[in-house]
């Protein structure tokens, strides 16, 4: 090959190039051109073209020439080929390829077995060879004004001898120009990169005005947009809503379709939006329909801009329904309000820890100022015998409780008696979320009752307990006495003579005789543990819990003597027994009467113990 054939194929496969890529103008298009010009042109063998990754430290080859023997092996050999690291390995040293890339010199191997070249800083691309099958081969660098751009491989497999310097210089040559062509090729692509952005950019633009401009048009919301107060655009809801054509709102101040007060409102929306760049408002008005009725709207502006000029968007929203349902609403809040704030009951609510979150008026009456028991808990204002265990059931279980508390006033010097009725109260999403308590104040009640009873168990002669509740009372005493094994004492008394003092003196002073005996008995036990009943006609018992015969003899020895000192002309006899081994009431009685009319009979003894 002598040196005017090599220049003249080299001006040949430079001028063929640049015809090339001038007409597709493509990295890969440079790239295909230049392997078959140093393949076909100039008659080298098989061609590998490693390019530099912009963003990367690697060599990644992307096309090649007669390498496999047709285009299925050729792109198949090509997939396989691996990435060149252009970073030193752990020795220091660079692969073949990266080191003639960096340092920008060629290099010829002429024997792939016997690696030569720089072997304290270089080391062989052993993958790469092996994948290609070369022998003897050269890596030409690329570079344009210093930057590396990649490297050529090219073997001997069409030349009959050993690739030497002069083959260097020819593809020096070729490579100097080549990295021209492809940095414009980049250049190229990259245009051609942002043109497809750009028009894909467009086309979205264009679909999204098409899908805006229906959604405006056929949305449920009126929309419109005001540039110094006027409406410049509107869509067909805006129309519809307020009842007017096109012509005769467009380029109208929009203050002229609102109520006097909606007005102000709007000004001051409008001031906030455009002059103080707010982005985003939100308002109610009243606006007027062409026919003169007003309709409440929801109003949302923001800033915009239409025809290149600072606009205000709005959106617009029907909400009389909404206004009339929040009036209903708020007309049914103020009469459940005067219900609970007039109601003779007592009405609170406790969350869920039971601390008062409500209270009506009628708390005003136990001594609490309005509001002081806001956010205390509940147990504060009951008496101690209170724990909050069926609050907690209520809580647990979800149902109604009624139940009786004791309530205590401010001064806590009082107890009112309460009938609760306890509610669970529920949110939206089911879970309870405090307790409802209606109360009744029945202090007064109890107290009629406590009379009513008082009445049906007390003599109204003697103020003492009757017949009946002695009857009760015994039993109940006598089991208790067994239950605990404490002394029991009964005492039976009888007025001797009594129907012949009634004949001399009459049933008045008989009644008072009795009053004053029963006043006697009452002064001679012990308070609030004797009990004192009229058992029938003259005869009085005496229930003496856990008192023994000794004592019962005292009691009844202080009874005989204030009878005496009040009166001359009257005696008493008075029987005691001891409940012992008596097993019914009616045995303990007869034992007590026995006693007693032992007692009567033997005119000096008055008192008698059995």
């Amino acid at each position: 090959m002598s040196g005017n054939l090599n220049l003249q194929k080299q001006l040949t496969a430079i001028k063929n190039v640049s015809s090339t890529t001038t007409k597709s103008g493509g990295i890969l298009s440079v790239l295909r051109a230049v392997t078959n010009e140093i393949v076909d042109t100039l008659g080298y063998g098989r061609v590998v073209i490693g390019l530099k990754h912009r963003n990367s430290s690697s060599l990644r080859f992307r096309l090649g020439k007669d390498i496999g023997s047709n285009d299925k092996d050729f792109k198949k050999i090509l997939k396989t080929l691996p990435t060149v690291s252009l970073t030193p390995d752990k020795d220091g040293r660079l692969s073949s390829s990266a080191f003639a890339l960096q340092n920008n010199v060629s290099i010829n191997v002429e024997d792939a077995n016997r690696y030569e070249f720089e072997n304290d800083k270089t080391f062989q691309d052993e993958s790469i060879i092996k994948s290609l099958n070369f022998k003897s081969y050269l890596i030409v660098p690329m570079s344009f004004k210093n930057e590396p751009l990649g490297i050529l491989i090219v073997d001997n497999k069409n030349i009959s001898r050993t690739l030497n310097d002069d083959d260097i210089t020819i593809l020096s040559t070729l490579s100097e120009n080549l990295s021209v062509l492809i940095v414009n090729a980049r250049k190229y692509d990259d245009l051609k990169r942002s043109y497809l952005e750009i028009k894909s950019a467009k086309k979205e633009l264009v679909r999204s005005q098409r899908m805006y401009r229906l959604m405006v048009e056929r949305g449920t919301d009126a929309i419109f947009i005001l540039q110094n107060y006027k409406i410049v655009f509107a869509n067909r809801m805006f129309f519809k809503l307020l009842g007017y054509e096109e012509g005769e709102v467009i380029g109208k101040e929009f203050l002229n379709l609102l109520t006097l007060e909606s007005k102000q409102h709007l000004l001051d929306s409008y001031e906030n939006t455009y002059k103080k760049k707010d982005q985003t408002n939100e308002h109610e008005y009243f606006a007027i329909r062409k026919d003169g009725s007003r309709v409440a709207v929801w109003m949302k502006s923001s800033l915009t801009r239409y025809n290149n000029q600072l606009a205000i968007l709005c959106f617009v929203r029907d909400i009389t329904e909404k206004k009339k349902a929040e009036s209903e609403l708020n007309e049914a809040k103020d009469y459940l309000e005067n219900i609970l704030e007039s109601a003779n009951d007592i009405i609170y609510v406790l969350d869920r820890e039971g601390r008062f979150t409500y209270l009506n008026p009628k708390m005003e009456e136990f001594g609490y100022k309005k509001g002081e028991l806001l956010g205390v808990e509940f147990l504060k204002i009951l008496s101690n015998k209170h724990k909050g265990r069926r609050f907690k059931k209520t809580l647990k279980d979800g149902k109604k409780q009624v139940y009786e508390v004791e309530m205590l006033e401010n001064d806590v010097k009082n107890i009112r008696n309460v009938v609760i009725s306890t509610s669970p109260l529920f949110n939206d999403t089911g879970e309870i979320e405090g307790v409802l308590v209606v109360g009744k104040d029945i202090t007064d009640r109890k107290k009629v009752e406590k009379r009513l009873k008082r009445l049906t168990i007390t003599d109204s002669l003697t103020g003492l307990y009757n017949q009946r509740h002695f009857f009760e009372t015994l039993k109940v005493e006598m089991g208790n006495a067994k239950r605990v094994s404490c002394p029991l004492c009964l005492m039976i008394l009888d007025i001797d003579n009594f129907k012949k003092f009634n004949d001399n003196y009459g049933h008045l002073a008989g009644d008072e005789v009795l009053r004053t005996i029963g006043k006697i008995t009452t002064k001679s036990i012990r308070c609030n543990v004797d009990i004192a009943f009229r058992y029938g006609g003259d005869e009085f018992a005496i229930i003496l819990p856990n008192a023994e015969k000794e004592n019962a003899e005292n009691v009844a020895n202080r009874i005989i003597k204030r009878v005496e000192e009040e009166f001359d002309d009257l005696e008493i006899s008075i029987g005691i027994s001891s409940l012992d081994n008596h097993k019914t009431s009616e045995e303990f009685i007869n034992s007590a009467d026995y006693a007693m009319y032992f007692a009567k009979n033997k005119s000096k003894v008055k008192l008698k113990s059995k």
